[in-house]
C-alpha cells in the first residue's frame, strides 16, 4: 500500500501497481524503474545518494529539493501531561486549526488504545458481525451508547468519555452478545428484519441494556416490551432530547428487571396519534412512522389481495424495494378521479410485485371482485367467497365493508381504515390488570 514512486518527468507520485501498468518495467536495481525512483529512498542517505548518482544530471535539483521538503519538514507535537480527559478534549480543539472534527468514537479510541485493544477494530467486527443479521448499518455511536448503558446506564457523552479503560474493555464481549440478542428480539418478535426498517435507532439501546441484564424472562415484561416498543415507534419521543429519553427507558427497564411487579410503569408511555395523523401523512420508508406502520402491518400476516396467499414479509422488509408495496386505490385511478391524499399511509398495503403488475390501475371493486373468481372453482358458494376476501382484508388492516370497495369509496376507505388500524395498535399495547 505504501511503496511509492516519484516519477521525475511527470512529477507526481505513483504507486507501484501504477508503475507496473506503464511501459517500461522497473529495474532489478532496488526497484526502481527508469526516470523515477522509491520514496523511502529520500529517508536513507546512503540509498538516496547511490540513486543519485544514477539519475540524469538535469533531475538533480528537483530530487535534491524534494528530499528537504520530506526531511526538513515539521511535525507539530503537542505533549499534555496530567490532565483530565476532558481538558485533553478542549485543548485538541483549540489546536485543531485544519477544523478536523473529533468524534465522541475518536476520543474514546484514544483513551482505550493499547497494544492489545483498539477499540475501533472491536466496533468494526461488533457491525461486521450485526450484518450478517442485517443491522450493519447502525451508527458508531449508538454502538458506544449501547456500550455506556451496560456499563453505567446513561447515554450521554459526557457519561461515554468518563467511562475507564478497563470497564470498557471487560464489557466488549457483554455489547457483542448483547446487541446480537436485542437484534434477534427485533426480528423474532416485531419482524425487523434490517436496521432499515427499525423506526429509530435509538430503540436498540435500551434493549442491548435489557438483554445484558438476562433479557425478557415472564410474559409480563415481554407485553411491557412490546407496549414500549410501539409507543416510541408512533411517537415523536426520540426526535429530541434523545440520550435522556434513551437514559429514562434504560433506568425503567432496570426498575423492571429488578421489581417484576413493577411492569405496569410501561403505561407512562404513549403513543398520541389519531386518525387524522394515519390519514394526513404521507408513505415514505425514510420516516420512522412509516417504517412503524409496515412493521404493525406485518404482525396480521398479510395475505395476497388477488391470490390469497400469505405474502413473503421477511423478503419485503429485508430491503426497500417500491415494488413491494401496493396503493390499494391505485395513483392512476384517484389521479383521474380528481382525488387527494394518494399517497396517505392508509392507502398502502403489502403486495408482490408480480401482482402488483397485474392490478396497475383497476380499482378495488374491478380487482378485488371480477379477479378473485379466478381464486375459487364453480362449486365455491357465495358465502365462501366472501368468507374468504373478508379474511384477506381483516389480514391486511383493512376494513371489510363491502360497499365501500363495490363503489370504490375512497374518502370511506381512508376514515374507516384509519380505525381499524389504531384499534389494533391499541391491542398491541399493555394492559394493566386490576
Amino acid at each position: 500500500m505504501f511503496e511509492l514512486y516519484f516519477d521525475l518527468g511527470e512529477e507526481r507520485f505513483l504507486s507501484k501497481a501504477d508503475l507496473e501498468e506503464m511501459e517500461a518495467p522497473p529495474t532489478l536495481w532496488s526497484n526502481v524503474r527508469p526516470g523515477s525512483f522509491k520514496l523511502s529512498t529520500l529517508f536513507d542517505p546512503s540509498e538516496f545518494h547511490r540513486h543519485l548518482q544514477r539519475c540524469e544530471e538535469k533531475h538533480y535539483d528537483l530530487i535534491t529539493s524534494l528530499q528537504n521538503k520530506f526531511q526538513n519538514y515539521e511535525v507539530p507535537v503537542v505533549t499534555v501531561k496530567e490532565r483530565s480527559k476532558e481538558e485533553v478534549g478542549t485543548i485538541f480543539e483549540r489546536i485543531n486549526n485544519t477544523a478536523t472534527n473529533l468524534s465522541t468514537l475518536d476520543l474514546m479510541i484514544a483513551w482505550t488504545w493499547g497494544d492489545d485493544f483498539d477499540l475501533r477494530d472491536e466496533i468494526r467486527q461488533i457491525l461486521t458481525d450485526l450484518d450478517e443479521k442485517g443491522f450493519g448499518g447502525i451508527p458508531e455511536k449508538r454502538i458506544l451508547q449501547c456500550l455506556s448503558a451496560i456499563i453505567c446506564k446513561t447515554t450521554s457523552t459526557k457519561a461515554i468519555l468518563d467511562l475507564d479503560v478497563i470497564s470498557v474493555r471487560n464489557n466488549i464481549d457483554k455489547l457483542r452478545t448483547s446487541l446480537e440478542q436485542a437484534v434477534d428480539y427485533l426480528s423474532t418478535e416485531f419482524l425487523v428484519q434490517t436496521s432499515d426498517f427499525l423506526p429509530h435507532s435509538h430503540q436498540l439501546v435500551p434493549l442491548t441494556f435489557l438483554f445484558s441484564r438476562g433479557g425478557i424472562s415472564s410474559t409480563g415484561l415481554n407485553d411491557a416490551i412490546r407496549h414500549w416498543f410501539w409507543t416510541t415507534s408512533f411517537s415523536k419521543r426520540y426526535a429530541g432530547s434523545t440520550d435522556s429519553h434513551m437514559d429514562e427507558d434504560i433506568s425503567l427497564f432496570s426498575e423492571m428487571l429488578d421489581r417484576p411487579a413493577r411492569v405496569s410503569a410501561i403505561t407512562r408511555y404513549s403513543h398520541r396519534i389519531s386518525r387524522t395523523d394515519l390519514i394526513e401523512r404521507e408513505f415514505s420508508i425514510a420516516r420512522p412512522f412509516t417504517r412503524a406502520f409496515l412493521l404493525l402491518l406485518a404482525q396480521k400476516r398479510p395475505k395476497s389481495l388477488l391470490t390469497g396467499k400469505y405474502i413473503d414479509i421477511g423478503r419485503s422488509l429485508s430491503s426497500y424495494n417500491r415494488k413491494e408495496y401496493h396503493h390499494i386505490f391505485p395513483k392512476d385511478y384517484l389521479r383521474k378521479k380528481g382525488k387527494g391524499k394518494i399517497n396517505s399511509l392508509c392507502n398502502f398495503c403489502f403486495l408482490p410485485a408480480s401482482t402488483n403488475k397485474r392490478i396497475t390501475s383497476h380499482p378495488p371493486s374491478k380487482y378485488l371482485y371480477d379477479f378473485q373468481l379466478e381464486m375459487f372453482d364453480h362449486a365455491t358458494s357465495d358465502q365462501q367467497r366472501k368468507a374468504s376476501l373478508e379474511a384477506i382484508l381483516e389480514s391486511n388492516l383493512m376494513p371489510v365493508d363491502d360497499d365501500i370497495y363495490l363503489h370504490d369509496h375512497y374518502s370511506r376507505f381512508l376514515e374507516d381504515r384509519a380505525t381499524v388500524v389504531l384499534k389494533f395498535l391499541e391491542s398491541q399495547l399493555f394492559i394493566e390488570e386490576d
